[in-house]
């Protein structure tokens, strides 16, 4: 099946973001008490990084999307 984009998903069904995304950034060196979201501009790739790990173990431990 092939995937869909972010706004065909949420058309679809509610999405939800897990609450640690804080700590990830902090992992990958965001400092203390510094705004995360601005790392959405400055390090998409990070970012982007972060959410397909979560993906990808959604799919490894087989949860099936609704």
């Amino acid at each position: 099946m092939p995937r869909q984009s972010l706004l065909e998903e949420l058309r679809q069904r509610p999405l939800v973001c897990d609450g640690a995304m804080g700590t990830q950034l902090m992992a990958r060196g965001l400092a203390s008490g510094a705004c995360g979201m601005i790392w959405n501009i400055a390090l998409p790739t990070d970012v982007g990084g972060i959410h397909l790990a979560y993906c990808g173990h959604e799919l490894r431990h087989g949860i099936e999307p609704r």
